[in-house]
């Protein structure tokens, strides 16, 4: 028996189980689709293509997503530094700016 049903296994529902789990709770995570996960999600491409896996979506942490770079250390899961994809330009003060996504 559960003391906590959650409805959702994303991120958020999963991270909130480990929570739970910390304070001696039993949670129950009910879940949509047959995996866990959300929109963390990414499949590796046909046999006949090279490259690496696609993202589904979900799978980019900013620098300032501390608990989620937190979280990762604590499961043993390593983020992967990647270069800025664009950037943002802006005017002020009278001269041209720019800071990556």
């Amino acid at each position: 028996m559960s003391d906590v049903l959650i409805l959702g296994g994303g991120l958020a529902g999963c991270t909130a189980a480990l929570h739970l789990a910390d304070r001696g709770l039993r949670s129950t995570l009910v879940e949509a689709r047959a995996r866990l996960g959300g929109r963390a999600f990414s499949r590796a491409l046909p046999d006949d293509v090279v490259g690496p896996p696609v993202e589904y979506g979900g799978s980019w942490a900013a620098p300032h997503h501390h608990r989620l770079a937190a979280l990762a250390r604590r499961l043993g899961l390593d983020l992967i530094p990647r270069p800025p994809l664009a950037s943002h330009r802006f005017v002020r003060d009278g001269g041209l700016h720019e800071t990556p996504c």
